[in-house]
């Protein structure tokens, strides 16, 4: 005899329970004040993941679920299987595990109530996808209500797989997992929704911008900070990754085996209204995303301070990005590389300069670059 609520009952030998034609009552089990049993009788028929209820069982959807129903006699006599899902126009009751022998119209049950449910939401999905899986009408109607908890395909297609839900949405009731199904459910899997609050070990989307998840935020390898940079974007592996190469990427200097770019000043005094020059064409540093840290300055053409703004972007819609400056005495041109900082820049992006100084003259310098790729 099954455990039932946690007890053990004393059955009255001198009764079969469930047998065939007979009536299961609360006398029937000593010990019980109100029968265990919700209903009684003989199967319709089955298939491995359902049983068709006698036509004596309640028409209402939803009314068996959850609980257990037990085969006590006939063909697939002594198994026990949780329903988690009940569709009272045919009477089919979708159970949590295939039945090893299935029942037929001979298979007596008793459908008994099951108190040890642990699950949030189950039943009979809709269908599914590569990455998600719709969940049967009855699940929540809010957005992300499952977000973070486990979905657990127990029987019918897609059976023993398991995936943590990373999004859900509450009118089309489909649930988004963390990453792809092996085998893809369909409107014949049964599922359960389990609370879960930990977190899932797997390979998460590079750059991940949910951070719902504990691993989101630790990131993937092969991760780097987003160009243009947003912090929330970028996970614990991107900014690791980032500062390595910041340390360790390919240097590079630009131009290469070319002479400098000359720069012209404006005619007046700190005029910035001169002309913007190209120093790196678009398309030119084509490793990977780089940083330039080191201007050199060379050649300036008369006394006085100068000062260079660094641009990103194509001619006529420059940004700013930085700038530098130097100066020249009468006896001594400030000449040689200067440190300099500027944003992370995408992989071609064109680079361009203009010159100010401090005299009445239009001043002219020669520059070029060095950087690293973050590759």
């Amino acid at each position: 005899m099954p455990i039932i609520n946690g007890q053990n009952p004393t059955v009255d030998s001198s009764q079969a329970i469930g047998g065939v034609g007979d009536a299961v009552t609360a006398d029937t089990i000593s010990g019980y004040t109100k029968a265990p049993f919700i209903h009684t009788g003989t199967a319709q028929g089955g298939t491995a993941t359902r049983i068709q209820l006698a036509t004596t069982a309640s028409s209402t959807d939803g009314a068996y679920d959850p609980a257990r129903v037990y085969i006590t006699a006939g063909t697939g006599a002594g198994q026990s299987r949780r329903i988690l899902e009940y569709d009272g126009t045919n009477r089919f009751a979708y159970i949590d595990r295939d039945f090893k022998t299935l029942p037929d119209n001979t298979s007596v049950y008793a459908v008994v109530e099951d108190s040890g449910d642990t699950s949030v939401n189950e039943g009979l999905a809709q269908g599914g996808a590569a990455a998600s899986i719709t969940l049967n009408t009855l699940a929540s109607s809010v957005n992300n209500a499952y977000q973070g908890q486990m979905v657990f395909i127990r029987a019918g297609t897609g059976a023993d797989q398991s995936r943590m839900v990373v999004s859900y949405n509450g009118t089309t009731k489909v649930a988004t997992i963390d990453g792809n199904w092996v085998t893809q459910p369909d409107n014949t899997s049964l599922y359960v929704i389990l609370p879960f609050p930990g977190f899932v070990h797997g390979l998460p989307a590079q750059n991940s911008t949910g951070n719902v998840l504990i691993r989101d935020g630790v990131g993937n390898k092969n991760d780097f900070i987003g160009v243009p940079y947003n912090f929330g974007d970028n996970s614990i592996l991107a900014h690791l990754n980032t500062t390595y190469y910041h340390v360790h990427g390919q240097a590079f200097v630009y131009p290469t085996l070319a002479n400098n770019v000359t720069l012209t000043a404006g005619s007046g005094v700190w005029d910035n209204t001169g002309a913007i020059t190209e120093v790196i064409p678009a398309n030119a540093l084509s490793v990977a995303a780089f940083d330039l840290h080191w201007i050199e300055i060379s050649n300036i053409s008369g006394i006085g301070t100068i000062e260079i703004e660094i641009f990103k972007g194509a001619s006529g819609s420059e940004v700013k990005i930085g700038s530098a400056r130097a100066n020249r005495t009468t006896n001594q041109a400030r000449n040689g590389p200067q440190a300099i900082q500027i944003p992370q820049q995408v992989v071609n992006e064109r680079i361009s300069c203009r010159l100010s100084d401090s005299t009445a003259g239009a001043l002219t310098c020669e520059v070029s670059f060095a950087g690293h790729y973050y590759a």
